[in-house]
């Protein structure tokens, strides 16, 4: 049996796997087919979940049955290409990185909103009077907004800290063996960035080579249909619908135009 984070977790070891795929086949490590066709099957819709979970239970490893089934899934030829020259500490790092950043997403997205509450609640009351506070006891009377407005202030401050520290602490970790990359030969360090491009560009980014819209600027009604049609397009492993918008995107200090996707 598995449950729903079971697969939330394998879906991430099979998005890394499908990155270094692709970062192989751009330096000619591996054969591109080969590549083409593991991107194609890194998805839990194409694994045996079942006897994954069944596996994971009876050799206690957390990777090793979803690498073996992505493997199975390939064909013998692709399959044998499957986490060429990587660790599964890599892959179980890299993917646990996916994780941390779609919550770390989600919580700049939230504080964001505290702001936004924050920020009205000091408008709305900017005249509503409320005794001060100094070392514990009544003071001068000052406004319920210029309270809020001060704790704005400094969640604002925090915000840019909490949005900076995804990018600087949230990497991919790609080394091989012990570290070295020794094992992607003189490729190594190719590898190892194209490894991260895919991921945060492709994946987390969901910048994909090319953009498909509708002709007469309407929304897509059949996007199940174009995907299929899409998919039977020489070269094109993958085609994902997204809803795109233009919003207004405004904080204390400025108002700026936004593309959400």
């Amino acid at each position: 049996m598995h449950d729903n984070r079971d697969q939330h977790t394998w879906q991430g070891y099979l998005l890394c796997e499908a990155a270094l795929a692709a970062a192989e086949a751009d330096c000619g490590l591996i054969p591109r087919e080969a590549a083409e066709a593991i991107i194609a099957q890194a998805d839990c819709a194409h694994i045996d979940l079942a006897l994954v979970a069944q596996e994971s239970g009876r050799t206690r490893h957390a990777m090793m049955p979803i690498i073996r089934a992505l493997s199975a899934a390939c064909g013998e030829q692709a399959g044998g290409y499957v986490h060429w020259g990587a660790t599964t500490q890599n892959i179980r790092q890299s993917a646990e990185m996916l994780e941390l950043r779609g919550f770390h997403r989600w919580l700049c997205h939230s504080f964001a909103q505290v702001l936004t509450r924050l920020s009205e609640l000091a408008d709305a009351h900017r005249a509503t009077l409320c005794a001060g506070r100094s070392h514990g006891l009544h003071a001068i009377p000052t406004t319920f907004g210029h309270l809020v407005a001060s704790w704005l202030s400094a969640g604002t401050q925090w915000a840019d800290h909490l949005h900076a520290s995804g990018a600087e602490a949230l990497r991919a970790q790609l080394g091989g063996a012990v570290g070295t990359l020794a094992s992607f030969g003189e490729h190594g360090m190719a590898v190892m960035n194209g490894f991260r491009g895919e991921l945060l560009d492709k994946v987390l980014g969901y910048n994909g080579h090319a953009t498909a819209y509708s002709a007469i600027g309407e929304p897509i009604s059949d996007f199940d249909r174009d995907v299929e049609a899409l998919l039977e397009i020489p070269g094109v492993v993958r085609a994902m619908p997204f809803v795109e918008a233009q919003v207004m995107a405004s904080s204390v200090r400025a108002n700026s135009g936004a593309l959400v996707r």
